[in-house]
């Protein structure tokens, strides 16, 4: 983990290997789904791509992310956050508010904005290198 804590990628590290936390799971995270009083976070969503096929050759024609509802019903659940995950939401937090003027307007940067940075357009292009990763 230590070398990871050098990695842009390093909350949605620790989200997997702390939480048990699924890529879509992790994709589909809001600030919004952080209590930190009781030190849980909540599972409401995922992202998940959504290609248009062309009809005749098979090909992606398209994508998008679309947020869904999780896997499965049981896939709905609040879970414990470990004090290494919590100060890195909240590290993770200040970087994106204090982005939110200047490099970040393109994105959907909200109150309760996509935590993790990989649900933005340039991760699905991306996304073979954590894949490997994780």
């Amino acid at each position: 983990m230590k070398a990871a804590s050098k990695d842009d990628w390093y909350l949605e590290y620790l989200l997997g290997v702390f939480c048990g936390l699924r890529k879509g799971e992790i994709l589909g995270l809001k600030f919004s789904d952080f209590d930190f009083e009781q030190h849980t976070v909540k599972i409401e969503r995922q992202l998940g791509a959504s290609p248009v096929m062309e009809e005749r050759s098979g090909k992606i024609a398209s994508c998008s992310v679309e947020e869904k509802d999780p896997k499965t019903q049981n896939s709905f659940r609040t879970l414990r956050m470990p004090s290494v995950v919590e100060q890195e939401v909240l590290r993770r937090q200040q970087v994106v508010e204090a982005h939110k003027s200047c490099c970040l307007t393109a994105m959907r940067i909200t109150d309760t904005s996509v935590v993790s940075q990989m649900a933005e357009p340039w991760f699905i292009i991306n996304e073979h290198r954590f894949n490997k990763i994780v």
